[in-house]
C-alpha cells in the first residue's frame, strides 16, 4: 500500500521538511497550500526535499472549514488505496483542525512537531505519549534553501569543493617548516611541491607558479574551505 505523507504549508518549512527528512518510506506526498503560500514560494522550497517522489496540491480558502473538509473527502475518496500520514504541525488553525478531524476518520496516523523538541509526537494513538526523535539536522546550505536562499558556490581558482577538501588533507599531512610562514608582503614562496598542487587542485603548472597563486595557498583557500563547508 503506497504511503502518502500529508503537509500544510505555512510560512514555516522547516516542521514540514524535517518530518521529509525522517520519514524513509513515503511514496506520495500531498500538499495543502493557501494561494498565498504558493505565491510566497514556501511550497516550491518544500516541495525540492521530496526527492523526486511524485507530488499532489490542494489549494484550499483558509477560513472556509466546509471547503477545506470538502477538498480533502474528495481527494481522499479518489485515493482509498493510500495508507496516510497526516502531520498538522503548519498551516493555519482552521486547516490543522479540519485536517485533523478528516484523517482521524480514516482511521490515518496523525503527528505533530513540538516546537523546539525534535520529535514527532503521535496524536491519532490512544497513548498521546507515543513519539519518535528527530535525528536529523539541517545543513547550512538546507537550512537557506528551506527559506527560499540558494547557494552559488565561486572559486577565484574555481576550486570544487572536493579538490579544496583534498588540499585540506594535503596540507594537514605536510610537515610544516619555517618557510611556510607569509613573507613581510605577505606572499609567501611556494611551499608545497608545485606538482602536487597543480595535481590536487587540477590547475596548471604556470598558474601555480604565478605570485597571485602564492598568495592564495597563503591562506585565502582555507577561507573557501570553510565557504565550502
Amino acid at each position: 500500500m503506497p504511503h502518502c505523507l500529508v503537509s500544510l504549508i505555512s510560512e514555516q518549512t522547516i516542521p514540514n521538511i524535517l518530518l521529509i527528512k525522517t520519514l524513509g518510506d513515503i511514496d506520495h506526498y500531498l500538499f495543502i497550500a493557501t494561494s498565498k503560500t504558493v505565491a510566497g514560494g514556501q511550497l516550491e522550497w518544500t516541495k525540492a526535499f521530496c526527492f523526486d517522489a511524485p507530488t499532489d496540491l490542494l489549494v484550499v480558502r483558509e477560513h472556509d472549514p466546509q471547503a477545506i473538509r470538502e477538498e480533502l473527502n474528495n481527494y481522499l475518496a479518489a485515493r482509498s488505496h493510500f495508507q496516510y500520514t497526516m502531520n498538522i504541525t503548519c498551516g493555519t488553525k482552521i486547516m490543522a483542525l479540519i485536517a485533523y478531524e478528516v484523517f482521524r476518520d480514516k482511521k490515518a496516523r496523525i503527528v505533530y512537531l513540538p516546537p523546539g523538541q525534535n520529535r514527532i509526537q503521535t496524536l491519532s494513538s490512544s497513548d498521546s505519549s507515543e513519539c519518535q526523535n528527530i535525528d536529523y539536522r539541517l545543513s547550512p546550505s538546507e537550512f537557506l534553501a528551506a527559506h527560499g536562499v540558494q547557494i552559488e558556490e565561486h572559486s577565484r581558482y574555481l576550486v570544487t569543493r572536493d579538490r579544496i577538501t583534498k588540499l585540506f588533507s594535503y596540507i594537514r599531512s605536510y610537515p610544516a617548516t619555517p618557510d611556510m610562514m607569509p613573507s613581510k608582503g605577505g606572499i609567501s614562496p611556494l611551499p608545497y611541491p608545485d606538482h602536487e598542487l597543480a595535481e590536487i587542485l587540477n590547475l596548471p603548472l604556470k598558474q601555480i607558479h604565478s605570485p597571485e597563486f602564492r598568495h592564495f595557498i597563503s591562506g585565502p583557500w582555507f577561507e573557501e574551505y570553510l565557504a565550502h563547508w
